[in-house]
């Protein structure tokens, strides 16, 4: 669960209009706090590894002409988040 701190900071550091908090089904528990302090809808990204490096990407969620917060947990390379950027890119979201 994000710590209050997280939320309020975000909160007070961005001005986001239109925005959807974006998370990986690993972090899904986490994000409905995120999404309570924004006013914001959540989606979700679902990651479906194929084989050794490579998986796709299905989002979870209405994002056309939303502006997308994600929420990673982990980050080891960053791949999964470029990939994940461009699938809601794809799915219409305006900025991630």
């Amino acid at each position: 669960m994000p710590r209050p701190s997280l939320c309020g900071t975000s909160k007070e550091r961005l001005e986001l209009h239109n925005v959807m908090v974006v998370s990986p089904m690993s972090a899904a528990c986490c994000a409905p706090a995120l999404g309570e302090t924004h006013r914001a809808p959540l989606a979700i990204v679902d990651k479906r590894r194929e084989r050794a490096r490579f998986g796709s990407h299905n989002i979870i969620g209405d994002v056309p002409e939303k502006v997308a917060f994600s929420l990673i947990d982990i980050v080891d390379f960053g791949g999964t988040c470029g990939k994940a950027a461009d699938a809601l890119l794809n799915e219409g979201a305006q900025e991630v």
